[in-house]
């Protein structure tokens, strides 16, 4: 059974999530959810022994707080300069061998 059909049995989403999980949660990459932890200062809890893991009403703030598009004077039909950002950090992504890079080890 694959990560998405189990968190799709469970009758709510995790308290404490892997950076795999908060980016299903979010519905991005992994890579994406990185660089959104990196730029917004989200900072998962240590559960010691190498298991870092992201808070779910963290994860439910940062979303709050998110501007909506075309807020804060935006000309009409330009990006948001988050998205802008996040797109710029999967490019970057890509270019490394092998997969996004981690914030540490998960388990």
């Amino acid at each position: 059974m694959s990560v998405a059909d189990q968190l799709a049995a469970m009758p709510d989403w995790p308290a404490l999530m892997n950076a795999g999980t908060a980016a299903l949660y979010l519905e991005i990459s992994e890579a994406s959810f990185l660089a959104l932890a990196r730029r917004s200062s989200l900072r998962p809890v240590d559960l010691g022994l190498s298991v870092v893991r992201w808070r779910k009403v963290d994860l439910d703030t940062l979303v709050g707080a998110l501007p909506a598009r075309g807020a804060q004077g935006q000309a009409e039909g330009s990006d948001d300069p988050f998205e802008t950002a996040l797109r710029r950090s999967a490019v970057r992504g890509r270019g490394r061998r092998g997969n996004a890079t981690s914030q540490g080890p998960q388990s």
